[in-house]
């Protein structure tokens, strides 16, 4: 069984379907993770650099939004989870 619809009902439908999905895009864009970068102040190597900070592609620092340092059981220390205007980074 086919529905048969004119032309113009067809226009109508299609730049509904185009307008929800420049709509999803925009807000898709809107819930992106922001870019994190870990800072430190050398290249890795036999002599690795020592960590900096935590910044966003601005360069701005995230140490405050970044939650605190924590000892983990295995001895080494972890800083996070990352936050950034209420978005957890991953």
């Amino acid at each position: 069984m086919y529905t048969v619809i004119h032309k113009k009902e067809f226009d109508d439908l299609m730049e509904a379907y185009h307008k929800v999905c420049r709509e999803r895009d925009a807000l898709n864009l809107k819930l992106k993770a922001p870019d994190v970068f870990v800072v430190f102040d050398g290249p890795p190597g036999a002599e690795s650099g020592r960590f900096v900070e935590v910044e966003d592609a601005q360069g701005k620092g995230l140490k405050k939004s970044a939650s605190e340092w924590k000892q983990r059981s295995d001895g080494l220390w972890a800083l996070g989870p990352f936050k950034s205007e209420g978005t957890e980074v991953y």
